[in-house]
C-alpha cells in the first residue's frame, strides 16, 4: 500500500487545489496523520484564506503556500476524527470522536455594512446543480463532538477595531444523529 506520508502529502495538495477550484480561496493542511486502519486522521494547521490568491488550482497543488494565521478566514489549530468502517455496512457514517481544538474565525463588515465571508470567493467550477431536497438514504451519528478554545472576531476594516469577540474554553455535544430528516442530541456541554 501507500505509505502514510504519501497519503498525507496527497491530502495537503488536494486541499490546496480544491479550495482554489470548488470554493475560490486558497486552503492549507500543514499536515495530516492517517491511521485509516484504526478509523483515525489528524490535520493540523487547517486554514482558510479570505481572499483569493493568483495562483491556478494545479500550481498551488504542486507546492501549497503558508497562510498566515492572523490573516486567515478560519483557522483551526487541530482536528482529529475517528470513525467506525462497520458502521458503513448500515450505511451509516458513525464519528465516534471529533475533536477541534483552537478554531478561530475572523469575519469583516464590508462596506454596506453585511458580513459575508464568501464575498472574495471565486471558485474555477461551475456551482454544483441543487440536490433534489429527498431525505438521504445514509445517517450521521456522532458520539462525542468537542469545539476548544474557539474564537470569533468581527472586524471592522476601515480601522481593525473589534464589532463583537466571541470565544468559549469549550463546547461539548454527544450522541448526535441525523437520520431521514430526523435529528437526535443526547446532551450539550
Amino acid at each position: 500500500g501507500m505509505p502514510s506520508s504519501a497519503f498525507s502529502s496527497l491530502i495537503e495538495r488536494a486541499a490546496a487545489w480544491g479550495s482554489r477550484h470548488y470554493l475560490g480561496l486558497p486552503a492549507r493542511i500543514a499536515n495530516a496523520d492517517l491511521a485509516l486502519w484504526d478509523g483515525g486522521v489528524v490535520l493540523e494547521g487547517v486554514s482558510l484564506g479570505a481572499a483569493p490568491d493568483d495562483l491556478t488550482p494545479a500550481r498551488a497543488a504542486f507546492s501549497p503556500p503558508p497562510i498566515a494565521r492572523e490573516a486567515a478566514l478560519v483557522y483551526l489549530d487541530r482536528i482529529s476524527v475517528r470513525w467506525s468502517w462497520r458502521a458503513l455496512l448500515s450505511r451509516t457514517v458513525h464519528l465516534r470522536e471529533v475533536v477541534i481544538e483552537s478554531p478561530s474565525v475572523r469575519l469583516q463588515r464590508e462596506a454596506d455594512g453585511l458580513v459575508d465571508p464568501l464575498r472574495n470567493a471565486r471558485p474555477a467550477a461551475d456551482p454544483s446543480p441543487a440536490a433534489d431536497g429527498g431525505p438521504s438514504a445514509w445517517a450521521l451519528a456522532v458520539d462525542q463532538f468537542s469545539l476548544r478554545s474557539p474564537d470569533i472576531k468581527i472586524l471592522n476594516p476601515a480601522n481593525g477595531d473589534k464589532l463583537l469577540e466571541f470565544s468559549l474554553e469549550k463546547f461539548d455535544l454527544s450522541g448526535v444523529v441525523f437520520r431521514a430528516g430526523e435529528f437526535a442530541l443526547e446532551s450539550i456541554g
